[in-house]
């Protein structure tokens, strides 16, 4: 018998709705017979496949057993829900990067539901596509329970002395281990006290640790293999993922460095197969086989990817393949758009972390320079600043002078319009385009509002005259890997 077989028939609602081809694994549950799902679950389906019971609802396709939580007809009988996810993937993501865990908090799960995930390792280290921890998500959404359930799983993982799912935490930037406490002691106490000195050891030294994972990435993304060789003399940190999910493997794919990437695959080869958690519009959850398809031109990368035991037969969170990539296959509109995501996304985790556009326009009419210096600081440090130079028009409207001149010195475009008065779609004048609601340039507005050193930086900008700062001639923190 296939346990993975469809029924190709089945519709959820009435006949006139979409056929939505049904896995044996959820009609199991639908029976709400445990005695159903346990003879299933024992012949070991797969899990990962995407599946939703309602095309027309917002419950797009995810893995099937994530529908235990959000979609029609999930059982009732928790031990049904536990049993399907004990035999489950708990690694698989859906298509914004959450795991079974986010979903779990986010569909506010029973703590007997949530335990059981935590009880078979599901990845607490796992980030969705706004850089998000699950404990994070919990934070978020005010959900106290949840942030306690996960500390005390981490608690428990050091009085029970579990050393290496600890390490692997900190090994994958998990950033709340020295937010852990038992309401008297911090972490490292209950690690000092209940625990072996292996593991008092590394979680005192969680900070450091992951400070080197940082230069870890950082000679990866120079090219720099030979201080690389230096730092992975400790081999564990092979095993370090930056805060998008991304092995040391996926990032010389990405980088397009050669050498470092022959010198990962033949030295730590069980990082062929490797996922990120990257979000995308059309994947997520890709292998580096996906990366080098999008990214690498050498077809002799190509080759040893396979060679080492790249799998062509793994899906992403969408259920695309590797060889999907190519620029031949999907065209070279898609395959750019999906590389500028690649590309932007710890950009878009740094603009989630800070939430960026609130806090940076908050710091703006309140004047305070030195938290927008923190953040446009933060925003060189991935690149391309000029995304939001329309915020110069705030500026000019708070009158916070010196947060524009930072602004302007920093490479925020001057060439930029805001239309302050807005088109009425029944006036015939507007129909026309003869209302005189056109757009001001900023220059028009500083010299709206006499700001004369603004226009006079706006002209030299223009003229080519004015000297844009560079991101280390401000001596200001900068965020994340260098």
């Amino acid at each position: 018998m296939n346990v993975n077989t469809r029924d190709y028939c089945y519709q959820f609602h009435w006949r006139d709705t979409p056929v939505c081809p049904r896995p044996i694994v959820a009609a199991s549950w639908e029976s709400n017979s445990y005695e159903s799902v346990d003879v299933v679950m024992e012949m070991q389906p797969d899990t990962r496949v995407l599946w939703t019971p309602d095309y027309d609802t917002r419950n797009q396709p995810k893995p099937v057993f994530f529908q235990l939580f959000c979609g029609l007809g999930a059982p009732y009988d928790e031990r049904i829900v536990q049993r399907v996810l004990r035999g489950s993937d708990l690694t698989a993501r859906d298509s914004t990067g959450q795991t079974i865990l986010h979903l779990a908090i986010a569909t506010n799960q029973s703590d007997n539901n949530v335990k059981c995930l935590l009880t078979n390792n599901v990845d607490l280290a796992a980030r969705d596509c706004q850089g998000r921890t699950a404990r994070d998500l919990a934070e978020k959404l005010n959900c106290p329970k949840y942030v306690r359930l996960i500390d005390d799983h981490i608690v428990r993982l050091v009085k029970e002395k579990k050393f290496e799912p600890l390490e692997r935490l900190i090994l994958h930037n998990y950033d709340h281990i020295l937010d852990v406490n038992d309401g008297n002691r911090t972490l490292t106490e209950i690690a000092k006290r209940s625990s072996t000195q292996n593991i008092y050891e590394i979680v005192r030294l969680t900070a450091p640790i992951q400070a080197c994972v940082k230069r870890v990435f950082q000679a990866v993304d120079e090219g720099a293999t030979e201080d690389l060789r230096k730092l992975l003399a400790c081999k564990r940190y092979a095993e370090v993922r930056d805060r998008c999910g991304r092995s040391i493997l996926h990032r010389a794919v990405l980088k397009r460095h050669d050498h470092v990437t022959r010198y990962i695959l033949e030295d730590f080869p069980t990082l062929v197969n490797s996922r990120d958690s990257t979000r995308s519009v059309f994947q997520l959850d890709r292998t580096c086989l996906h990366y080098a398809h999008l990214f690498v031109d050498n077809p002799d990368i190509l080759n040893l990817l396979t060679q080492q035991g790249a799998n062509p037969k793994l899906f992403d969170a969408f259920g695309v393949a590797a060889s999907d990539f190519q620029r031949d296959v999907i065209g070279n509109q898609k395959f750019q758009k999906l590389q500028r995501e690649i590309l932007e996304f710890d950009l878009n985790v740094y603009l989630s972390e800070t939430d960026f556009e609130t806090t940076f326009k908050c710091a703006i009419k309140n004047s305070d320079l030195e938290t927008v210096k923190s953040l446009v600081m933060g925003l060189k440090s991935f690149g391309d600043v000029t995304r939001y130079s329309i915020t110069l028009f705030d500026c000019l409207d708070s009158r916070a002078v010196d947060i524009a001149k930072f602004l302007i010195l920093s490479g925020f475009e001057t060439n930029v319009y805001k239309q302050y008065s807005e088109c009425d779609p029944n006036d015939p004048m507007c129909a026309m385009q003869e209302c005189g609601h056109s757009p001001m340039s900023l220059r028009e507005r500083a010299q709206e509002l006499k700001m004369d050193d603004i226009s006079r930086m706006i002209d030299a900008a223009s003229n080519g005259k004015l000297k844009i700062q560079k991101a280390e001639e401000v001596t200001l923190p900068s965020y994340g890997i260098a």
